[in-house]
């Protein structure tokens, strides 16, 4: 499975502003739900601090 960070950002990107929400009660529901809206992305790898800012302004 994935990173808890990964997951984390992804929550935190996705879901806050997401309307249903309140329906993903597991990991693999949000995955599943972030998959079929196409909001999915890429886990990071070995980024530069500026790129990693970058990212978090999305």
């Amino acid at each position: 499975m994935r990173d808890e960070q990964f997951i984390t950002r992804q929550m935190l990107h996705f879901c806050y502003i997401c309307a249903d929400a309140r329906e993903c009660e597991t990991e693999e529901t949000c995955v599943e739900c972030w998959t079929a809206k196409d909001m999915i992305l890429e886990e990071p790898q070995d980024l530069t601090t500026e790129e990693l800012l970058i990212l978090y302004a999305l």
